[in-house]
């Protein structure tokens, strides 16, 4: 749809108008969004799947195809003269709001992770062993290959919560961009 400035309304009933020249940009980012996914994804099918040692890889990069889709509209197709408005990721006001949403999303999603392993217990879904956390010692020692790890299992268990919201947010380049490619467009009329 063709973004445009607040308070500027392009019909007499305040409620955007789709023309020709939207239909094109949604189909174009639709088909190339598609498109480069399944292209990126194409080895996986062919070769070991999810076993495939480029899964982790092609699966960021899968995630990347959105905004990759939707860089290509904005530039290519609609041309806007406010590039960045268009794409959502302009004005950042107010600045604090939008980083305190920022943390406050990390933040929230690591304590849903870790509130839903004793819900899980709970409910039955996996044997739970928080008092020997005999689960992860197993993980470990096949993670490990036989090699005896001199760190104690708790103090291991405190240093990986400790950097839960330095990975959350170092992996958030990809979810971005599928987000932002997907909804960019889409919060602004």
């Amino acid at each position: 749809m063709t973004v445009r400035p607040p308070g500027t309304s392009p019909t007499e009933r305040g409620g955007p108008r789709m023309t020709s020249r939207d239909l094109r940009a949604i189909g174009v980012f639709t088909a190339l969004a598609f498109a480069l996914a399944w292209l990126l994804a194409l080895p996986l099918w062919f070769g070991d799947g999810l076993a495939s040692p480029w899964f982790t890889v092609v699966a960021t990069a899968t995630m990347m195809t959105p905004a990759i889709a939707a860089l290509v509209v904005v530039f290519f197709v609609e041309r806007p003269e406010q590039k960045a408005w268009t794409l959502g990721l302009w004005p950042l006001r107010p600045v604090r709001r939008v980083l305190g949403y920022g943390v406050l999303g990390i933040l929230v999603s690591i304590a849903l992770v870790l509130v839903a392993l004793p819900i899980g217990a709970l409910l039955g879904v996996y044997p739970a062993d928080f008092a020997n956390l005999s689960g992860f010692q197993q993980v470990l020692d096949e993670q490990a290959g036989g090699v005896e790890i001199p760190i104690p299992l708790g103090a291991l268990i405190l240093v990986q919560l400790a950097v839960l919201p330095w990975r959350r947010s170092s992996t958030s380049s990809p979810r971005w961009a599928r987000s932002s490619g997907g909804e960019g467009g889409c919060s602004r009329s």
